[in-house]
């Protein structure tokens, strides 16, 4: 077994993240809609983590509706989260597709929201559906 933290960094550094986290997004998407098909009922709501480098790429968005696409699950059930860091690398980058994702009725979070560059004014200004605080460890935030 090999922990993310140990070949995440190796796949982000290399860019291998990018045909990784194309092919992540969509097993995510097609196993969503397998469990739709299972329970037409049900608010299944699927959230990947999506990568600095993955948002920093011009044809991100064109790639996630593709894939939504093809697998023709609801993209009102797909949650793109992201870090904060990766936001603020390239703000305006990160506003077009941010705003190309909650045109399409793609989901938004933000992971780790108040570890960084965190401010309110952001989670108005990109319209986020979530914010994911830390996790808890012990009772107390790490």
């Amino acid at each position: 077994m090999v922990a993310p933290d140990q070949f995440l960094p190796a796949l982000e550094e290399s860019g291998l993240i990018v045909p990784v986290g194309e092919w992540v997004i969509e097993q995510a998407c097609r196993q969503n809609q397998v469990w739709l098909d299972a329970f037409p009922n049900r608010e299944l709501l699927t959230t990947v983590n999506v990568s600095p480098r993955q948002l920093a790429r011009p044809d991100f968005m064109e790639r996630v509706l593709a894939i939504v696409g093809d697998v023709g699950m609801p993209p009102s059930r797909l949650c793109l989260e992201m870090t904060e860091g990766s936001v603020m690398r390239d703000i305006d980058a990160a506003w077009g597709m941010l705003r190309d994702a909650k045109e399409a009725d793609i989901k938004l979070a933000l992971d780790d929201f108040g570890t960084g560059y965190s401010s309110l004014s952001y989670l108005r200004r990109f319209n986020l559906d979530r914010a994911q605080d830390r996790p808890l460890v012990r009772g107390r935030h790490r």
